[in-house]
């Protein structure tokens, strides 16, 4: 479906790109393109323009940003929570 290809082009994005922009500008280009898409579902309903495009497509930039927070979100979560048990084992040890 269309949705998955978003999801999957998010996360093939985030892979070739989290090395040369950095995790936080890769997390804010995913918020950015949620909101953007949000808005414009939003926007697009209060003019009283609705049809299967005006959902589908906002949803699928919903989709190609969720892998571009989620992926980097969890990865500085996981390297965070690691830094803090090497500091709880090694105050341990002492």
């Amino acid at each position: 479906s269309l949705t998955g290809v978003a999801f999957a082009l998010g996360a093939f994005v985030n892979s070739q790109f989290v090395s040369r922009f950095g995790m936080m500008t890769i997390i804010k280009f995913g918020i950015l393109c949620i909101l953007v898409a949000g808005l414009s579902m939003l926007g697009l309903k209060l003019i009283g323009f609705i049809n299967t495009a005006v959902i589908v497509g906002p949803a699928m930039l919903i989709l190609f940003g969720a892998p571009l927070i989620f992926n980097n979100a969890f990865a500085a979560l996981t390297f965070i929570a690691s830094e803090g048990c090497m500091m709880i084992t090694f105050l341990w040890l002492i």
